[in-house]
């Protein structure tokens, strides 16, 4: 907004004012600095409110939540696919978003990370007993079963005579899902429920009898900076969460090489 003489405030004209960027302070190593203008219309829209009401302060600093989609017509899939963005150092099974340490509260039994699935954006509570420290990076073991024995179990179900017209309705997407969440962690997804859950998971258990489940391995998965939440915001925000803060242990820093 502009101030007027007058003392009010005057929306500015979007299509005159321009939004300059400077790609020296990204890539300093190329040597690259170009002013783009861009209409700030194209960016942004402009919406009046009562201020007084509306401004929320965390630690007596103004705080201004930003919301963003996907652009119309694109999806994470699209950008897994081409590893844009979040994406560019691999796309794990699940996401860790949330890490909680043990003496965040001590008289709870267990506490847990929260783990979202890159494929169907359920998520998975890890229980554990560990203590982190500030800024510790916390990565999850991840265990992956094998694709390919999967995708041959999954097939098994929609050919048996009983479980065949039980999942005909199902996506292939989620009865791969349960097929691998069982051969990981022996167990099916909540979502899994009706007249399909019991025939299916009967299959499931003479399929793990005869040691025919997937085979599974486990790796390095997704890894979240656990920081404690009174310090990841404000004049006490933690070190690490400044600036650009710190990478994964062995993961390579190809965001400041100038490879993005």
């Amino acid at each position: 907004m502009n101030r007027s003489s007058s003392g009010k405030y005057e929306t500015p004209n979007t299509e005159s004012v321009v939004l300059v960027v400077s790609w020296a302070g990204l890539l300093p190593s190329m040597g690259i600095a170009k002013a783009l203008k861009i209409p700030v219309s194209s960016l942004v829209s402009f919406d009046e409110k009562p201020a007084l009401q509306s401004i929320t302060r965390r630690n007596r600093e103004r705080a201004i939540t930003v919301y963003a989609n996907v652009a119309p017509g694109h999806s994470q899939d699209e950008a897994i696919a081409n590893r844009a963005g979040m994406w560019a150092h691999g796309v794990p099974g699940y996401v860790m978003t949330s890490a909680h340490s043990f003496d965040e509260d001590t008289s709870r039994e267990f506490h847990y990370n929260r783990l979202v699935s890159t494929r169907d954006g359920h998520s998975e509570s890890v229980r554990h007993r560990e203590t982190y420290s500030e800024c510790e990076w916390v990565c999850a073991d991840e265990i992956v079963a094998d694709p390919t024995a999967s995708e041959g179990l999954a097939r098994s179900l929609r050919a048996d005579p009983v479980t065949a017209p039980l999942v005909a309705d199902l996506s292939n997407l989620i009865l791969l899902e349960v097929v691998t969440r069982y051969a990981r962690i022996g167990t099916v997804p909540e979502y899994f429920t009706g007249p399909a859950h019991d025939p299916v998971l009967a299959r499931l258990d003479a399929a793990r009898a005869a040691g025919a489940l997937p085979p599974t391995t486990t790796t390095r998965g997704s890894c979240f900076l656990y920081v404690a939440f009174e310090r990841r915001y404000g004049l006490r925000r933690a070190e690490c969460l400044r600036d650009h803060g710190t990478l994964p242990p062995g993961v390579d820093d190809i965001w400041h090489l100038g490879d993005h």
